[in-house]
């Protein structure tokens, strides 16, 4: 304290202390009265004081903490990710999308479904296992599955047509329609009704419409057995089928589903329908229920399934 005394005394001997207080010696009474900081907060000379650390930790964990309900609630609110279940390899497969669940498919179907997803055929933002499909839907999915399935097979896949001077076929399905070269491609393949095969009244597509039972096995069957359809009768349907309602299918409709009966087990509608006393020809095909019927393409025991394309494509790669 001698050094403090000394400045004082030596400004006592100025006019006043306030004038002082403007001079060097004030300023130096100031800094010699000032609290003394401590320790240099200053890294280099030592360790940062106790009470920022801790508040650096602080932080840090405060930080830490709010970030995790961010994340639970983006977890939360996330689309659903595939689940997978094994293929005929043992391999695992895609077999939900971002909006719908597997336990949402039948059982005996998920297979199929994994399996077409796989090959690309249907694709997991766009499926959803009880909408009803439209005819457009199912034209694009039955080419595309028939000619993936077929890709080692040139002579078995659907072709667009190819000049420019092509006139379309369905009235409603015009050249700039998105879907006109499937469409367009199976009519002149003679595999949907039209007037190219016979059926001058049917004009019109009707794209948009959705796609009933006896309207699939007329525009699959074909696919499988390569020939032409037999001739058939609302008895032979009856006798082979056991169908009630035999009489309400229509007529060009007959040949296909007695066709499919002599597919054995291999037959659309027991893939599809599963056991059933009624065909019920005019109801609306769910989505799950049209990609049974594109798993498997052939006949009477020459054909390929989904499973098996995979396979091949897999040996090939």
């Amino acid at each position: 304290m001698k050094p403090v005394l000394a400045v004082i005394a030596a400004c006592l001997l100025t006019t006043s202390l306030t004038a002082c207080a403007n001079s060097e010696i004030g300023k130096a009474v100031e800094q010699s009265l000032a609290a003394d900081p401590g320790p240099s907060a200053n890294p280099s000379t030592g360790s940062p004081p106790a009470a920022t650390s801790i508040a650096q930790t602080s932080d840090q964990n405060n930080s830490t903490n709010s970030a995790h309900p961010i994340a639970r609630n983006s977890q939360l609110n996330a689309p659903k990710q595939p689940e997978e279940s094994p293929n005929q390899l043992g391999e695992t497969t895609e077999t939900v999308s971002s909006t719908w669940s597997e336990k949402e498919i039948p059982e005996p179907l998920r297979q199929y479904v994994a399996d077409l997803m796989e090959l690309e055929v249907l694709t997991s933002p766009d499926f959803e296992p009880d909408r009803t499909v439209t005819r457009r839907e199912y034209v694009r999915w039955l080419v595309v599955a028939n000619n993936k399935m077929y890709a080692h097979n040139p002579g078995k896949q659907i072709r667009p047509p190819t000049s420019k001077s092509t006139k379309p076929v369905f009235q409603d399905v015009p050249r700039t329609d998105p879907d006109f070269p499937l469409i367009q491609g199976l009519a002149e393949a003679g595999i949907l009704p039209s007037r190219l095969t016979g059926d001058a009244t049917v004009v019109l597509f009707r794209p948009d419409t959705p796609l009933t039972r006896a309207e699939m096995i007329l525009w699959k069957v074909p696919m499988d057995i390569r020939r032409a359809l037999p001739t058939a009768t609302i008895d032979t349907v009856k006798e082979t089928w056991g169908f009630q309602d035999a009489a309400k299918i229509d007529p060009k409709s007959l040949g296909a589903v007695l066709a499919d009966f002599q597919n054995g087990e291999k037959a659309n509608i027991r893939r599809s329908l599963g056991y059933t006393n009624l065909f019920q020809p005019t109801k609306t095909v769910s989505s799950v229920e049209a990609a049974a019927t594109l798993w498997y393409f052939g006949y009477q025991g020459e054909g390929i399934s989904a499973g098996e394309a995979i396979d091949i494509a897999r040996s090939k790669e």
